[in-house]
């Protein structure tokens, strides 16, 4: 019984002289001792806009390129907007906050000069009396995206090569202005006094619903694409393209004319293509006036005229057209 003590003693001062040698020097290095902690900056590299200074026109001005974030709301005061951006190259993270408007304010986001790389997105913007987003200026290259815009006038204008994504805007004037060469997807629009969707050339404008405009849904230059859109009860036309080039492809247009000759597709241009859209209930379901257009495969119903096709290629007669007919009723 002793041997077998001893031999366990043996064995215990091993492991221990050998668990001393796996550890390591246990003496500090030389030298001063070093935080370890991360800083603020590391934690939140972002700059909270509430931080930012104010001037005679804006409660906040972003003057330097980079990302902001909002730490709350922020409520607009009379004579001022609420964020002037002044520079390229700034990100703002609405943070699932809002921009709240007043009477007496301006806009909610201001763009008062030509910049570039504008992003502004998760967030509400209400009630401002001028802009949502956008201003005397525009910003090119802009990406707007998951926003609700309850405006009392415009909504969002933004400059060329923009993205505006997954954004609900309502206003009282104009719903959304976008420049050449940009993309318009997701979108739900009503403006009540002006144009849904007032676009430039070649633009994509996919998947929106835009419904109650004071004048027409859509209206783009050459080269658009718009495609898979349901626009209904606007004032004017639902669809109204003047340019060469167009693709008007998949769209639903409802009970356009409220109030005016309302068409549910107006293109004047030459060379496009007008292809599987539904109209019905508009003073004229689709109108083309450009040479060598396309029209095909579309389906107009209950329409105070079904068609006016003039210089373009369209039948209506499936035993002779096959499957490129156009139907009415």
């Amino acid at each position: 019984m002793k041997k077998r003590r001893s031999f366990i003693g043996c064995l215990a001062v091993m492991f221990g002289f050998s668990a001393l040698s796996l550890a390591g020097d246990i003496n500090p290095p030389p030298g001063p001792v070093g935080p370890t902690m991360k800083t603020l900056v590391e934690i939140e590299p972002r700059v909270a806009v509430q931080s930012l200074p104010s001037s005679e026109i804006a409660l906040h001005v972003i003057s330097e390129p980079g990302s902001y974030y909002l730490t709350g709301n922020i409520i607009g005061v009379s004579g001022k907007h609420g964020i002037e951006v002044a520079s390229d190259s700034i990100s703002i993270d609405l943070n699932g906050f809002s921009l709240i408007g007043s009477a007496d304010a301006l806009s909610a986001v201001a763009v008062l000069e030509l910049h570039h790389s504008l992003t502004v997105n998760n967030g509400s913007i209400i009630d401002w009396p001028v802009w949502a987003i956008g201003g005397i200026g525009t910003a090119d290259a802009s990406l707007m995206s998951n926003l609700i815009v309850k405006s009392l006038s415009g909504g969002i204008t933004v400059g060329t090569k923009s993205l505006i994504t997954k954004c609900s805007i309502d206003t009282i004037g104009g719903g959304l202005v976008v420049g050449d060469g940009s993309i318009v997807e997701h979108c739900t629009i009503a403006s009540e006094g002006s144009v849904g969707i007032n676009a430039g050339q070649n633009v994509r404008i996919l998947n929106c619903l835009i419904n109650a405009c004071g004048n027409d849904g859509i209206r783009a230059g050459s080269k658009c694409v718009i495609r898979d859109c349901s626009l209904s009860n606007n004032r004017r036309d639902g669809i109204r393209v003047s340019g060469d080039n167009v693709v008007i492809i998949g769209n639903s247009c409802i009970d356009n004319g409220q109030g005016l000759v309302g068409h549910g597709i107006f293109a004047d241009g030459s060379g496009s293509r007008i292809d599987d859209n539904y109209c019905a209930g508009n003073d004229i379901g689709i109108k083309a006036t450009g040479s060598s257009s396309g029209v095909l495969r579309n389906m107009a119903y209950s329409n105070g005229t079904n068609y006016i096709i003039v210089g373009g290629v369209i039948s209506n007669n499936p035993a002779t057209a096959g499957p490129w007919a156009n139907l009415e009723n």
